[in-house]
């Protein structure tokens, strides 16, 4: 073997070059290829005046004074610096300068106006302005827009939406005080949940929610627990939704919020998945409002709302109610109204006190 081939790697000019300019390898992988020590590798470097492999790209001058006016420019520039596209749009993002066929394209306030306020996707704005996505993704680096969350992205692309008027919200935080839940299906959105020995109940339930822009998600569900048969409603997932999980579940626990307004129709709701009458011991029965679960200061709460609108309640501390004589439940369904006709067969006999 001859005094050349023995000679470090790195004492040859050309293959340095070529190691640190061309292929872009390191000092410290360079070293490590050839056992060599780092610092020997930048001596012999500097020494024959070879950039290194970071030194060798392209400046944020170099980019703002070759702007690119077409994608041919682009091409010139990669071959110019011996570089991948890959890392010149790294660089393009590190820098925020965009190639000017591509600001052409769209500007950054049109781009932030489609996906911000529009809410468009990366797909449905490539569509509309026929521009390749992975071009607008390089794009919107360079220009800094924050892309969506993964749980944004699916709310957005199959998200629905539902003005709910006062009637409606009164119902369903109704049919929540009761048997009814609202259950988190993002940061963006909730579903209604409702189980009843009914079918015929979750189907009018069902009909009222379509009625109020909510859709059923599915078919209601017979189940078999233990031969107690129940059916079970469920929404698709609405921002409107999450409103009111936020106002009922500020913990994650159902409490009876502060803000809470007593309607007819809130009251007949709860009453019908959470009140019934009393065990018949004279002429006229009395009403029984069943409050389990919530905490005493809810209840004192909802009694306290009660008597602002002339329905006085005793609460029963064994049971965990608040029970009304049989004067105040004539008052109470007088309040509340009659007994919706479509359910007035199954849940008609609550509204019944006397012989």
């Amino acid at each position: 073997m001859d005094a050349i081939s023995k000679e470090p790697k790195y004492k040859n000019r050309e293959w340095l070059f070529n190691s640190a300019v061309t292929l872009r390898i390191t000092d410290g992988k360079i070293a490590e290829m050839i056992g060599a020590n780092i610092k020997t590798i930048g001596k012999w470097r500097k020494k024959y005046g070879i950039p290194s492999s970071r030194e060798s790209l392209p400046t944020v001058n170099d980019l703002l004074s070759i702007r690119c006016k077409t994608k041919d420019d682009d091409k010139k520039l990669l071959e110019k610096f011996n570089m991948t596209k890959n890392m010149l749009w790294k660089l393009r993002e590190k820098y925020s300068i965009a190639p000017e066929y591509m600001l052409d394209i769209i500007s950054k306030e049109h781009f932030k106006e489609l996906y911000y306020d529009k809410k468009l996707s990366y797909s449905k704005i490539s569509t509309d302005i026929d521009v390749p996505v992975w071009d607008l993704v390089h794009i919107a680096h360079v220009y800094g827009i924050q892309s969506r969350t993964r749980s944004e992205g699916i709310h957005i692309s199959t998200g629905n939406s539902s003005s709910l008027s006062e009637y409606a919200l009164d119902f369903i935080s109704g049919e929540v005080m009761g048997d009814g839940s609202v259950v988190k299906i993002s940061d963006y959105s909730a579903s209604y949940y409702h189980t009843s020995k009914y079918k015929k109940y979750a189907e009018w339930l069902s009909s009222k929610f379509e009625l109020f822009g909510i859709a059923r998600t599915g078919n209601i569900m017979k189940r078999n627990k233990n031969g107690t048969i129940t059916y079970s409603y469920a929404s698709k997932a609405y921002p409107e939704l999450l409103d009111i999980r936020k106002e009922w579940y500020p913990a994650g626990k159902k409490l009876i919020p502060k803000s809470l307004e007593l309607t007819p129709v809130f009251m007949r709701q709860y009453y019908i998945g959470d009140g019934g009458l009393s065990s018949r011991s004279s002429r006229r029965r009395g009403i029984n409002l069943y409050t389990c679960g919530f905490l005493k200061r809810d209840i004192d709460f909802l009694a306290g709302l009660l008597e602002d609108i002339g329905i006085n309640t005793s609460y029963q501390k064994s049971s965990n109610i608040l029970h009304m004589s049989p004067n105040t439940a004539l008052l109470f369904l007088d309040y509340i109204g009659p007994c919706p006709k479509e359910i007035e067969d199954i849940y008609g006999y609550k509204w019944v006190v006397e012989k």
